[in-house]
This record gives C-alpha cells, sequence and structure tokens, in this order.
C-alpha cells in the first residue's frame, strides 16, 4: 500500500494495482469483501448478502 498523493492510495499485488481516494476506501473494502465471500462461499448466500445491503 503506497500513499500517491494527499488523498490518493494504490494498493497493490503483483502485477494487479488499485488505485483510489481516501473517500472511496470504506466503499471499496465492502465490495473486496463480499468478493471475497463470494469465492468462499455459496453464491446464493453472497446474493442474498449483497441484497439486503443499503
Amino acid at each position: 500500500m503506497t500513499m500517491l498523493i494527499r488523498d490518493e492510495v494504490a494498493i497493490r499485488q503483483g502485477d494487479a494495482e488499485i488505485v483510489t481516494s481516501r473517500a472511496q476506501l470504506s466503499e471499496l473494502a465492502d465490495k473486496l469483501y463480499f468478493l471475497d465471500l463470494a469465492f468462499r462461499s455459496d453464491a446464493r448466500d453472497v446474493v442474498e448478502a449483497l441484497c439486503s445491503q443499503d
């Protein structure tokens, strides 16, 4: 993880890199959490969890 400029963060692993603003980190973290669930759980559980979010 690297701070690029005052409000941007780069997250790098191998050849993949995600650049986001600090304001978007919470939203990105939520999406990554559910993506992780999709790879670990039954897809139906993930769809139900996503549909129950506001």
